[in-house]
């Protein structure tokens, strides 16, 4: 922890929150999902990092362990199913990550490196 000086200022305590695990598609479409209600608004999403943003916008809101039973508060939000929104919004999120590394072991990501060579 440490005092820095705010935009607005003031000496503030800041501190560091540091997560011993990453995300996969399956958290991060949850994430989104919690944030964004509409399907529609979240396939009008074109950039990788506006997809992150918002999920550490609802990270930062609800908390980790909001992911251990997201369908618990998300089953009122979508009128089509949440599994099924879910299918859609994970597929959205592979078709932005630049990479397409999410979720690949590193025997797999190597093999995506060759083939691209």
């Amino acid at each position: 922890m440490s005092i820095k000086m705010s935009v607005n200022g003031k000496a503030m305590e800041y501190f560091t929150i540091k997560v011993n695990h990453g995300f996969g598609v399956e958290d991060l479409a949850y994430l989104v999902m919690g944030w964004e209600n509409k399907f529609s608004k979240i396939k009008a999403i074109k950039s990788y990092s506006k997809i992150l943003t918002i999920a550490k916008k609802q990270l930062m809101d609800k908390g980790l362990i909001w992911l251990e039973f997201p369908e618990d508060s998300l089953n009122y939000d979508f009128e089509d199913g949440v599994s099924d929104i879910h299918k859609k919004v994970m597929a959205h999120i592979r078709d932005l990550e630049p990479t397409k590394y999410i979720g690949k072991t590193t025997a797999e990501i190597k093999q995506i490196q060759s083939e691209v060579a």
